[in-house]
């Protein structure tokens, strides 16, 4: 069957690609090679090649939209294209370095151990999803529900939400609440796939424009801008599955092409530029200084930028795709920042509490304090106002050195495809298709913008569970779709 042809490539490309890393650890700590860069080129294309070679299996085996295909996506962008770029400025003598702090010879190891817990996170990830449907399809939905007038309530209703906040003593609530509008993206999309109609081809692009637009006018936020360009390629990729097509069409292409241009053409420029003016306050969620949003597009476009390209250490946060050197930073530095991985966790911790539970707690600054401890050495200097990751590997590895990294990695998977395979269980309850949207996302950014080695996202997921299950028993809706193996 596809399934075990796809389980079983996949495995072996693990196994592989694992065994290609722990040579490579071993020569480059023990032949002293951590700043050749000549063979981290090489290494970074064999594994380019390796996640192009899993998300051909992926593509080739897998019926529709999965984890593993986003995972895949974001582990190339991430180490696999990250490590090429890196690797070509260090043949070229240039510096690496994460907020103004050298990591060039640490750089490479780091690259590997990367590799080396994405592997193991994949590994775990599908062992524990099993021999069953992993394919997102939402047909039964549409076959068995008005999805289109589903996901106009859900859009409205989300936006209503916003404006006037029902929960105000809930804000995990509330955010959760808010963000419906994806998931009626994703209603819009699989609709738009099954029901081919001009009206719902019509109102799925005015509400990716419109998504857009509210990224740009009403959001501080990278993700808001770009996300919804996501669903489009995610539309023609299943398009393009439903029909026996080439997934390589010019539609995904094109999409693709625009979607990585309007990033860096446009979107890091506006949002760097738009923070910088308004005087952003991530404290405050908003500005504290007068700004005009179309004042600023147009000098984006003209090229007119007042904020300071030369300020390497903002410009950190416009680069957000490549997690090595941050990752190298806290790698490097464990004997002297390590302890701190429990102060992130302890802050986590106490930010998923309920504030219903927790009138009092505290605000949601942990990345300010990774930031803080990258740029001063001192999580309590606070004074950037943005936010920066650990990173995947380098925060489970901060937790327990390298048993930390494989238990983590194990426990990462397992966690992770528990969730999944609950979410899917319950395809038919709009709450599990936002819990797969946060998943999805997440696997996508390939788990890295955490500093917590994955562990608050174990928290903050289980009250989409909560929810979910409360609303199976209001609606009476039963786990049925996916309870079968193909």
């Amino acid at each position: 069957m596809d399934n075990n042809k796809l389980v079983s490539s996949r495995f072996r490309y693990i196994i592989i690609h694992l065994a290609v890393c722990t040579v490579g650890l071993i020569l480059v700590n023990g032949l002293d090679l951590q700043t050749n860069f000549r063979l981290m080129q090489i290494f970074s294309f064999w594994s380019i090649l390796i996640y192009l070679k899993l998300l051909q299996i992926e593509i080739k085996y897998s019926k529709g939209l999965t984890l593993v295909l986003f995972y895949l996506i974001g582990c190339l962008m991430r180490v696999g294209m990250g490590g090429l770029s890196i690797s070509i400025g260090g043949i070229n003598n240039e510096g690496i370095f994460y907020l103004l702090n050298d990591v060039t010879d640490a750089v490479f190891p780091t690259s590997i151990w990367m590799n080396i817990s994405y592997m193991l996170f994949l590994a775990s990830f599908t062992y524990f999803t099993g021999n069953r449907n992993t394919n997102i399809d939402l047909y039964v939905y549409i076959k068995k529900y008005d999805t289109f007038s589903i996901a106009i309530f859900l859009y409205i209703l989300s936006y209503l939400l916003k404006i006037f906040p029902v929960f105000t003593f809930m804000n995990t609530l509330n955010q959760i609440l808010g963000e419906l509008s994806r998931v009626s993206l994703l209603l819009l999309t699989f609709t738009c796939v099954y029901k081919r109609k001009p009206l719902y081809s019509i109102v799925f692009i005015l509400t990716v424009i419109a998504e857009i637009m509210a990224g740009i006018f009403g959001g501080f936020y990278k993700g808001g801008i770009i996300s919804p360009l996501f669903f489009v390629a995610i539309y023609f990729y299943l398009r393009n599955k439903q029909l026996d097509k080439s997934i390589f069409s010019m539609n995904l292409i094109a999409i693709s092409v625009v979607t990585v241009f309007f990033l860096f053409s446009f979107v890091y420029p506006f949002m760097n530029e738009k923070r910088y003016r308004s005087g952003y306050d991530p404290f405050l969620g908003g500005a504290t200084k007068d700004y005009s949003n179309m004042e600023i597009i147009e000098d984006v476009l003209a090229g007119d930028i007042k904020y300071d390209e030369d300020n390497e250490v903002s410009d950190q946060f416009v680069n957000r795709v490549d997690a090595i050197a941050t990752n190298s930073f806290f790698y490097k530095n464990i004997d002297k920042y390590g302890k701190h991985i429990y102060d992130f966790i302890e802050k986590s911790l106490l930010i998923s509490i309920p504030k219903i539970l927790y009138p009092d707690k505290p605000l949601n600054d942990v990345g300010m304090m990774a930031t803080a401890l990258a740029a001063a050495g001192n999580i309590n200097t606070m004074h950037e106002s943005s936010y920066t990751f650990v990173g995947f590997f380098a925060s489970m590895y901060m937790l327990g050195g390298v048993l930390g990294v494989f238990v983590l990695c194990l426990l990462n998977g397992i966690i992770i495809a528990k969730y999944y395979n609950f979410a899917l269980d319950n395809i038919l309850n709009p709450f599990s298709l936002l819990l797969l949207l946060v998943l999805l996302f997440s696997a996508l950014s390939a788990y890295e913008e955490t500093t917590t080695a994955g562990i608050a996202s174990w928290i903050w997921n289980s009250y989409y569970i909560i929810i979910i299950l409360f609303i199976n028993f209001i609606l009476k809706l039963r786990r049925s779709y996916y309870k079968y193996k193909i």
